[in-house]
């Protein structure tokens, strides 16, 4: 969902505010973002298929299978949801300027 998505980029466009690149890989924490969109929006998404999602693009591999990779990418974005919202200070609240269809 659109919503979803922006609530998503929102979310990453305010942990880089207050944190620099070079600490945090964009793929494991814009992971996590999406986690947490997934979850304050409502659109519930497993952690697996996000893992799934971020693994191919950050491998740019449509085609992997490996369920190994999947599992380590799913503990690091849990991982990283923390720091998020650490981050973010624990502020979920995201006022979007438009209603979605």
């Amino acid at each position: 969902p659109q919503l979803t998505i922006a609530t998503a980029i929102t979310y990453l466009h305010r942990f880089y505010m207050r944190r620099t690149l070079y600490l945090d890989h964009h793929f494991d924490v814009g992971g996590a973002c999406v986690l947490l969109a997934c979850k304050t929006e409502e659109s519930i998404r497993k952690v697996r298929e996000i893992a799934i999602s971020c693994a191919k693009s950050a491998t740019k591999n449509r085609r992997l299978t490996d369920e190994g990779e999947f599992e380590k990418w799913g503990h690091t974005i849990t991982k990283k949801e923390v720091l998020v919202s650490t981050v973010l200070c624990f502020n979920y609240n995201i006022l979007h300027p438009y209603v979605p269809m």
